[in-house]
């Protein structure tokens, strides 16, 4: 597991969003963490989940659950005993999961751009799964292997990128598919086979029925103007928490943390949880 660390004082963990796959470990970017929080005052640590970045690739079948677990053995080889968990996007599920089964292990939470039920279960993931049972991993690969090579490009989250920014970006899609051509089958099926189980970890999940039984400092943040996990889903999440507080931020889309109130927003959410002072061994 690839993780980073920076700062001192209380530990702070943040849980990425995304599906992870060939393009997060091919070009790795920066944690959207980093150098946000100050540095004197928390430790923070961000890591690549498995299937992700630079972190391993596990392609045997993933739960929610087993990301949770993951980013609890991560505090635990830290030696880290409890820690503000901060979630964003498909990572507050993970967060989510994480409080309601490691409640000792969460000094507070905060969820980001985030929903308790991200990912219905279509007909079509139903059918795919099936695939899977009927004909194993590699059948399914097969059939969408030209997607996987080619796949659709997906506009970037945050504010509207600047010309310049926007060529660095066409740039670096040509880059992208360039080395989608060049790549090994076996080493893009391990690659896609790793996104697909942790797609389907979060596939069909509804944590709705559980939240109500998390009793710690929550505070839930949301761009009014998300059009991926629309406003309405925050909203919900801060609604079924005991004592949970909401800050919408007007205006704001996906990736909090490329604009600077959604940076501002959760210094200050931290900053404001009345939290136990966190032990580490």
């Amino acid at each position: 597991m690839f993780y980073e660390e920076e700062g001192s004082g209380q530990p702070v963990l943040f849980l990425h969003g995304g599906f992870g796959g060939v393009e997060s470990s091919l070009f790795p970017k920066p944690s959207a963490i980093s150098g946000v929080l100050p540095s004197g005052g928390f430790r923070t640590i961000s890591f690549d989940r498995r299937n992700s970045g630079r972190s391993q690739y596990d392609t045997s079948v993933t739960r929610l659950e087993d990301l949770a677990n993951d980013a609890l053995g991560l505090l635990a080889s830290l030696g880290i005993e409890r820690a503000v968990v901060v979630g964003d996007s498909m990572g507050g599920m993970i967060a989510q999961r994480f409080a309601l089964d490691h409640p000792a292990a969460t000094a507070g939470l905060v969820l980001m751009e985030t929903s308790a039920r991200i990912l219905r279960r279509t007909l079509q993931v139903k059918a795919a799964l099936a695939a899977v049972r009927l004909f194993g991993p590699r059948a399914l690969y097969r059939v969408f292997r030209g997607r996987f090579r080619e796949p659709r490009w997906a506009r970037p989250i945050g504010p509207d990128p600047s010309d310049e920014e926007a060529a660095r970006l066409r740039e670096h899609n040509q880059a992208f598919l360039q080395a989608l051509r060049e790549m090994r089958d076996e080493e893009l099926y391990r690659y896609s086979l790793g996104l697909i189980r942790t797609y389907v970890a979060f596939s069909g999940r509804d944590l709705r029925d559980e939240l109500p039984n998390l009793r710690l400092p929550v505070e839930v943040i949301h761009g009014s103007s998300d059009r991926i996990v629309g406003a309405n889903h925050g909203r919900e999440v801060a609604s079924l928490i005991p004592g949970a507080t909401l800050a919408e931020l007007p205006g704001l889309g996906h990736g909090l943390l490329y604009y600077p109130e959604g940076r501002r927003a959760l210094v200050e959410a931290i900053g404001a949880m009345e939290v136990e002072p966190s032990t580490a061994r």
